[in-house]
This record gives structure tokens, C-alpha cells and sequence, in this order.
């Protein structure tokens, strides 16, 4: 782990939190990339849901830019039951909600599973394979780069990629990144895999509206795997679907929306 965390709460008020200069993302400066919010998000809901649920779905939606200033996150219980527990969190800056995040836990319940699923199929290549590209963005002084690593597989077609992603700072500090906070954190870069990347095509900045990550299990190790596909239309939206999985295998699915518009920088 990087020496640094993402965010450090503020001594005299716990639920306030101060952001790094490495969460910031790749459209303007003073603003947070997604990848960080939900990381935050991810650690601070499992911290109120309790270790007798498993989380299975996160949901985040970006409501307004996240800046790079000390923000208020509020969390509370929507419902909790035998079975399920939902948990919300309201991110404020400057006094106004600027992301919101409920996370739907699981408690689990052995079961014979056996022969319900295909055997995990661990994915081809891997992270330190020849050929993959590391992807670092305004010279890792930002979260891609400064706080995750981004090794994109060199086979890909239009509107879809593969890339392995790598948390390597804490979210918080004193704690390394819990096994949530490590996909919530890669589920916002989907976008960024699936990404038109031919220079002749126009210039379009792809920004997540939001990001719902299902797992039907955590992930194992340090390293995901996203395999992203997605659509940009004419409308200004887009989408962006990705498989994630570890060295093992499939863990669950990411959906993002996008919002579009031309790139002016």
C-alpha cells in the first residue's frame, strides 16, 4: 500500500472526510474520480451492515461532481432483516448531496451448490502478461495511476476491452482496502476499457452517471479483471456493461450510464 490513503476523516468530526490530490479524475482537477467515491461508499456501508451479511449488489449514483474538498457522508438502515440488510449513504459538499450509495446485503445460508454452475474458468492472460499496456493519467498524480494500476490487454475491438486494475492505496487509513471497496473502486472504470480510442474518431468525454455492482462473491487478491463492452449514442448517453472477475474467475457484473458530450480540453 501507497503510503497516503484516498481520504483521511477529520479529527474533530468522524463522518467528515478530507480527499487526497490521488482521487482526482481525468476531467478537470478539482474534481473526484468515481473509482474513489465508491471505494468510500463501499468501506463505510459494510462498516454499518455488520459482518453477518455478505454484500451482493452497490449501488452509487454520481449526482452532481464530486470536488475535491472536505465532504459529510450521512449513512443510515433502510431495512434490515432474517435475510437482508440495506443500508443508504448520502455524500454532501458544501451543504448539498453530490452522490448517494445503498448497498444490499446478503446474510449468507449454506447450500449443496454442486453442479448448479459451470467450474470457474480462470480468464486468459493475467495482469503481468506480455504486452499488456499500463495506463497512467496526468503522470499518476491522479487515481489512475496514483492509486490504481491499469493494465489494458492489447486485443480489442470498438466500443469493447479488457483491462486488470490494481487498488494499491488505502481508502481509509490504518486499513487495507476490503475486498468491496477493491471492485467498488475498478467498477467505475469500465467507461475508460471500452473506451473509442482511435485518434481519427471525434473527441467525446465519458463521464459515469452512476455505477450498480452485483457480486455473488468477493474478489480474491489484489488484481480484477474487467471485460467491458458499451454504446455511445447521438443522444449525449451511453452505457457500459463489464464482466469482473479475479484470477479465479466471473465475481459479478458492473453497469454504468454514461453522459456525453464533446471533449473541449
Amino acid at each position: 500500500m501507497e503510503a497516503d490513503p484516498l481520504f483521511e476523516p477529520d479529527p474533530a468530526s468522524p463522518d467528515i472526510y478530507i480527499p487526497s490530490l490521488y482521487t482526482r479524475g481525468p476531467w478537470d482537477p478539482g474534481l473526484l474520480h468515481g473509482g474513489p467515491v465508491g471505494a468510500l461508499f463501499a468501506e463505510r456501508l459494510q462498516d454499518a451492515s455488520g459482518d453477518a451479511y455478505q454484500p451482493a449488489r452497490l449501488t452509487v449514483e454520481l449526482m452532481r461532481p464530486v470536488p475535491l474538498l472536505p465532504m459529510r457522508m450521512r449513512v443510515n438502515d433502510l431495512r434490515v432483516g432474517r435475510r437482508l440488510r440495506v443500508v443508504e449513504a448520502l455524500l454532501e459538499a458544501d451543504g448539498k448531496g453530490v452522490a448517494r450509495a445503498t448497498l444490499l446485503s446478503v446474510r449468507p445460508l449454506p447450500l449443496d451448490a454442486s453442479g448448479l454452475n459451470p467450474p470457474l474458468r480462470p480468464p486468459p492472460g493475467g495482469p503481468r502478461r506480455e504486452g499488456v499496456e499500463s495506463v497512467s493519467l496526468d503522470g499518476g498524480t491522479g487515481f489512475v495511476g496514483g492509486s490504481m494500476d491499469f493494465r489494458r490487454e492489447p486485443d480489442h475491438e470498438l466500443g469493447r476491452g479488457v483491462a486488470w486494475l490494481r487498488l494499491h492505496r488505502q481508502v481509509l487509513p490504518g486499513r487495507d482496502p476490503s475486498p468491496l471497496a477493491r471492485a467498488a473502486a475498478a467498477a467505475d472504470v469500465g467507461n475508460a476499457v471500452s473506451a473509442r480510442r482511435d485518434p481519427g474518431l471525434p473527441r467525446i468525454s465519458f463521464v459515469n452517471a452512476d455505477l450498480s455492482l452485483s457480486l455473488s462473491r468477493l474478489p480474491e487478491g489484489e488484481w480484477i479483471r474487467l471485460e467491458a463492452e458499451g454504446r455511445w449514442e447521438a443522444t449525449g448517453i451511453g452505457w457500459v456493461t463489464a464482466e469482473m472477475a479475479d484470477e479465479r474467475g466471473s465475481v459479478g457484473r458492473v453497469s454504468n450510464a454514461l453522459v456525453l458530450a464533446p471533449d473541449t480540453r
